[in-house]
């Protein structure tokens, strides 16, 4: 019997949560399969217009219609389900959840699979897409569109079920002005797709080419990514290719030539073989406002990485160690977010632990600062009266996930990893590392789901030591502190007082 007191029966129920409280769709109910995308990209209105193309099924009887959710002003023309045209319903918008759209089901029997179609565009003030002049490039020539989709807008993309459980496969069609080159967090089909939705235009409008793109392996929707610029390529390894615009593209290749390493690495700490076919790297134009981005087969990077001496590249380790933790298993709701990112940071460091040759004192050193770090995250929550955001597992009900983010899943979530490392010994835990990742992989995880995995596999008598309840819901710094091997940061501060 545990030493520890057990949640409450709210705090159970969160743990174990499987409803995404930012979506107004009805993904449970109905679950989108595959997509088709289609896109035209107009800088001039800075929108993309054209379709997307789901295919369905019913997974609760009697389920009568198809909920996706919207927002930032994306209109929807027409919708069709199994080609005849429906119309399309939508829901009081909500001030950070957008606006749900649903159109009606001919088949409502579980199982029942029909293909349901949008023809819509996006609005220039779509929160997933940024448009840029060509003064915002390194160029300076041509516009410049990318967009970013974490936590909550895809929907502004695309009318979509978005939430990180409702996975799917997609394809996509995309028209881009004939001087640009068009990527997508997929693969690239030279030869087309074996299948084009039937009101797909058969060609591209004069002045644009045509490109096709595939994602075999399900993913969530804020995983789907498009960057559209004047690029340029360098090759990295058969499967690694580094893009940017043709000013920046050799220094990015010299930056990040060691991914090729990173990804052995992570193969090799997960047992699990890279399977998303190419990883490539977009370094985009300095407006990117985040340090990277794991869109599966194009993670995005921002040039502010380019120090010239490859000492910022072990961004590129934490967006690689995302194709397996966050990517390949993924949380079941923001509410577990801390299983992507915690995660995350966990394989990073034991990437650059292996690839550095320095090992544990190298971990050690990236988890002293990170623990500062976190301390100033948790204190700035407690000073605005929001301390419960500081829980691993955190009440989210009617917020933006956006605004619940912060370093709290990304480092005490990463430390109670590396506690229980500790805690049962590294081989033990290199065991349940790939344990995890197989029995998760495809497929989304809850953080009660995640606990009970780790008892089974570690034994309950070793996971003893680990107060659960406090770890998950209770505000503040990690309950647990680690015995951290201090070699590396006195190294660095007698170099610094130097």
């Amino acid at each position: 019997m545990s030493r520890f007191a057990p949640p409450t029966a709210e705090q159970a129920a969160r743990e174990a949560s499987t409803t995404e409280k930012s979506s107004q769709s009805n993904w449970l109910d109905v679950a989108a399969k595959h997509a088709t995308l289609e896109w035209v990209v107009d800088f001039g209105a800075e929108t993309l217009r054209g379709a997307v193309q789901y295919e369905t099924c019913v997974k609760t009887e009697g389920t009568a219609v198809f909920v996706v959710d919207t927002s930032c002003g994306l209109e929807i023309s027409k919708a069709y389900v199994d080609d005849d045209e429906v119309p399309v319903t939508l829901g009081a918008p909500h001030a950070v959840f957008g606006t749900a759209a649903s159109v009606p089901l001919k088949k409502t029997h579980k199982g029942a699979v029909q293909e349901v179609r949008f023809e819509y565009k996006t609005a220039p003030e779509c929160s997933a897409a940024q448009w840029l002049e060509p003064a915002q490039t390194a160029g300076k020539k041509r516009p410049y569109l990318f967009t970013q989709c974490q936590a909550i807008h895809a929907r502004a993309l695309l009318p979509c079920q978005d939430a990180p459980g409702a996975k799917m496969s997609w394809d996509a069609v995309v028209d881009a002005p004939a001087w640009a080159t068009a990527l997508l967090s997929g693969l690239h089909a030279p030869r087309g797709l074996p299948f084009q939705p039937r009101r797909c235009p058969k060609q591209p409008p004069t002045g644009f080419e045509r490109s096709h793109w595939k994602q075999p392996v399900p993913t969530s929707t804020y995983l789907i990514a498009v960057v559209v610029a004047e690029l340029e390529s360098r090759e990295v390894s058969d499967r690694c290719r580094v893009w940017s615009e043709p000013s920046v593209v050799d220094a990015a290749a010299d930056e990040f030539a060691e991914t090729e390493a990173f990804l052995k690495a992570a193969e090799e700490i997960t047992g699990q073989d890279y399977l998303w076919g190419r990883y490539d790297l977009v370094c985009l134009a300095p407006s990117f406002p985040y340090g990277g981005m794991e869109n599966p087969c194009l993670t995005f990077v921002t040039p502010t990485l380019l120090a010239g001496d490859r000492s910022l590249a072990g961004v590129v380790a934490h967006e690689i160690a995302h194709s397996w933790t966050g990517n390949l298993v993924t949380n079941a709701t923001w509410e577990h977010f801390w299983l992507n990112e915690g995660w995350t940071r966990w394989l990073e460091r034991k990437i650059k632990a292996t690839t550095s040759g320095k090992g544990r004192a190298l971990e050690d050193f990236d988890l002293a600062s990170s623990l500062q770090n976190l301390d100033g995250a948790v204190a700035h929550f407690e000073s605005i009266g929001q301390a419960a955001l500081t829980a691993l597992v955190p009440p989210v009900d009617g917020i933006d996930p956006d605004d619940a983010f912060s370093l709290v899943p990304y480092e005490k979530g990463s430390c109670l990893l590396h506690v229980m490392e500790r805690t049962v010994g590294p081989t033990k835990f290199a065991v349940f590392v790939k344990a995890y990742i197989k029995q998760f992989r495809f497929k989304t995880v809850t953080s009660a789901a995640f606990k009970a995995f780790a008892v089974e596999k570690l034994g309950e008598q070793a996971m003893a030591p680990i107060d659960w309840a406090t770890w998950f819901h209770a505000p503040g710094g990690p309950p647990q502190t680690l015995d951290l091997d201090e070699g590396l940061a006195a190294r660095a501060r007698a170099l610094a007082a130097a």
